[in-house]
């Protein structure tokens, strides 16, 4: 559904957002 570089941005939230996801950080909180 998402590359893994998405995946890892949202478990981990602590590492940096790639830039063509920061546009929906509700999309990456919503992942876990």
């Amino acid at each position: 559904m998402y590359p893994e570089e998405y995946k890892g941005a949202a478990n981990k939230k602590t590492g940096p957002v790639p830039e063509k996801y920061r546009e929906a950080p509700s999309k990456i909180t919503s992942l876990k």
